[in-house]
């Protein structure tokens, strides 16, 4: 082999990569994400009746998986977003297309109209790197693993006044922002 062959081989080869390369971005299109989550009502507790608890429907309305990475929070109508989230959210864990889950809440805002921000992120391949192969994500180096982190994105609830009538029918009465 001279060296000629080696560098029409090479080339070959790179375009041929090229190509392969454009058709899984043209054909990977991001899946558009749906959640909605719906007020349910107040309840109490039955072993503890004097503790007031805020149920919610999250609704999986999209084609993709999501699942709760951690947080949650309360925005108040009229006051500044809180830079903090509050941790242990109800457990959510995955959340399939056509799935829904009830969670409920016991420290509630009493201050005006309130509404609950949920973060939740998509089960794509980023997800699947972090649950199915953490020893060889944690060995790479902090800046890709800052590019393959998932991301999340904010779902909300409907404004709420404290003590407001529950959704009775259930129907979805919001959708993400």
């Amino acid at each position: 082999m001279n060296a000629r062959e080696i560098n029409l081989k090479f080339i070959i080869s790179a375009v041929a990569i090229a190509i392969v390369f454009v058709m899984l971005i043209i054909v990977i299109r991001p899946v558009p994400a749906s959640v909605q989550i719906t007020f349910v009502g107040y309840t109490n507790n039955p072993p503890i009746p004097h503790v007031t608890y805020a149920s919610f429907c999250v609704s999986n309305t999209g084609k993709c998986s999501f699942y709760a990475p951690g947080g949650y929070d309360f925005e108040r109508k009229g006051w500044p977003p809180n830079p903090f989230k509050l941790d242990s959210p109800p457990p959510i864990g995955d959340l399939k297309p056509g799935e829904f889950k009830i969670i409920s809440f016991q420290e509630l805002p009493q201050t005006g109209p309130w509404r609950l921000m949920l973060p939740l992120a998509k089960i794509d391949w980023r997800f699947q790197l972090q649950r199915k192969w953490p020893r060889y994500y944690l060995k790479l180096p902090w800046r890709i693993q800052g590019w393959l982190i998932p991301r999340h994105q904010e779902y909300y609830s409907d404004w709420i006044n404290p003590y407001t009538e529950s959704n009775a029918t259930g129907a979805p009465k919001n959708s993400a922002l």
